[in-house]
């Protein structure tokens, strides 16, 4: 699927995403949803890895189609992320959502970043709240 089928955009919305060319997202047999990110120089934090800014918001968008695909519209109340390596030029970095709790208004979820290598880079966790 392309993301914006996923979000139902159109030529004037949305930005991030084009920016950072995440364009696929696959839903697998278990419900959870994968998006990847091709590591570019223009990415880079000033010590030559991939900013930790981009890392999140590759997680952020991860979840974000997750709940498209569901046609839900949650707010985020919370979120961390934990880096564990960089990512570098060349690396194609891939989001996974995993629901670890799902309630009747409110949710949790764990997105994992590994490498093509599937070495851990980063963990990132959203608390969020159901609008519908």
């Amino acid at each position: 699927m392309t993301i914006e089928s996923v979000f139902n955009l159109n030529d004037k919305t949305g930005g991030l995403h084009n920016l950072l060319k995440i364009n696929d997202v696959c839903l697998d047999d278990q419900g959870r949803v994968t998006i990847s990110l091709n590591i570019t120089e223009q990415v880079l934090n000033p010590y030559g890895t991939a900013h930790g800014g981009i890392i999140f918001a590759l997680c952020d968008t991860a979840v974000g189609a997750y709940f498209a695909l569901q046609k839900k519209r949650p707010i985020t109340l919370d979120s961390t992320i934990h880096f564990y390596r960089p990512g570098v030029v060349g690396n194609v970095l891939t989001a996974v959502v995993n629901k670890r709790k799902a309630g009747r208004t409110t949710s949790v979820y764990m997105v994992e970043v590994h490498n093509e290598q599937d070495k851990s880079v980063a963990e990132a966790t959203f608390t969020m709240y159901h609008t519908d």
